[in-house]
């Protein structure tokens, strides 16, 4: 584990914790990412108000994503699962999240 000058910790979980891995998060992102465009499509061409749907079922969908994380948190199923790891974890549903929205809103506008 790296260390700071401080003596802190520079990562949020022990070794152990694979949840924090590329080869772990890496395609459940990528998977996530794909599902979340497909869907965003088909709501664009089937919706009459897609922006509005989508303003509302973004968040949504966002914060339901979360679950598995906060699960992950309360149960501690996976070594070294701390605190830290998990609200790493659940930084990265917003990180994707401030990304895909605005390119999908650029790449696949929604109907008003």
């Amino acid at each position: 584990m790296t260390r700071l000058s401080t003596g802190v910790s520079a990562r949020p979980a022990p070794d152990e914790f694979q949840q924090l891995t590329l080869p772990v998060y890496g395609p459940l992102t990528v998977l996530g990412a794909l599902i979340a465009a497909v869907a965003w499509r088909v709501l664009v061409d089937r919706s009459r108000n897609a922006s509005r749907v989508l303003r509302v079922l973004a968040p949504v969908v966002l914060l339901v994503s979360l679950i598995p994380d906060f699960l992950l948190l309360a149960s501690k199923s996976q070594p070294g699962t701390t605190t830290g790891g998990v609200v790493a974890l659940i930084l990265m549903h917003f990180g994707v999240a401030v990304v895909a929205v605005p390119a999908f809103r650029k790449l696949m506008p929604p109907r008003s």
